[in-house]
């Protein structure tokens, strides 16, 4: 098995920004577009914090900010 992941690690996409390496274009292109950023593009409009991920921030609010308006900042 380590065999086979050390060969389709080679043949994989890597990300140009980062040491990590992706089975298929598509997923190397998500994660260069919305991981491998600086800084997390979205914002609790409420504190904080931050995440790469809109549904980690929905998360956040419902147990952070119980009976607070359910939205996001996107910061860029």
């Amino acid at each position: 098995m380590l065999r086979l992941q050390t060969s389709l690690n080679r043949r994989g996409f890597p990300c140009p920004r980062c040491a990590r390496t992706f089975h298929t274009s598509g997923g190397m292109s998500r994660h260069y577009r919305l991981e491998c950023v600086d800084l997390p593009r979205f914002k609790c409009p409420h504190c904080d914090m931050r995440s790469k991920y809109t549904q980690a921030v929905y998360r956040h609010i419902r147990a952070k900010h119980r009976n607070m308006e359910l939205r996001f900042v996107k910061l860029y």
